[in-house]
């Protein structure tokens, strides 16, 4: 069984800003049933450039390949195109892996993607 650790933390802002309702995590096996799927709701809609959220879980069929999604809801208030996070992963035998993952949240033109409703934004993005 293992059972990874994933930390997150926002990298790139030199204040805090209006960003996110929630960060989430979702675990999909193979075949593209859940697995797992956490929301974390992040305090007073601010994204400290040092706040870090946790999503553990536990991988039961580890003969299967899992995909792993960031789930990312901002409100079209955050002043960035993107969203760089730290990923930091431990295995149940304690070996830690760290990534940096970018999360592209509009065009170059400035139009959010992802889905919409009103002012508020969901994007999917695929980590690993």
């Amino acid at each position: 069984m293992i059972i990874p650790t994933i930390k997150t933390s926002k990298i790139k802002a030199t204040t805090n800003v209006v960003m996110a309702f929630f960060i989430s995590i979702a675990l999909f096996s193979c075949n593209g049933n859940s697995v797992y799927k956490d929301y974390e709701k992040i305090p007073d809609r601010l994204w400290n450039k040092d706040y870090q959220t946790n999503f553990e879980f536990e991988i039961e069929d580890t003969s299967q390949r899992h995909r792993v999604d960031i789930l990312i809801r901002n409100a079209g208030m955050y002043p960035f195109s993107n969203l760089w996070i730290f990923i930091h992963q431990t295995s149940p035998d304690g070996r830690t892996r760290t990534d940096t993952l970018e999360c592209i949240l509009a065009d170059d033109a400035g139009k959010w993607l992802g889905d919409g409703m009103g002012d508020i934004w969901d994007n999917e993005i695929l980590w690993r």
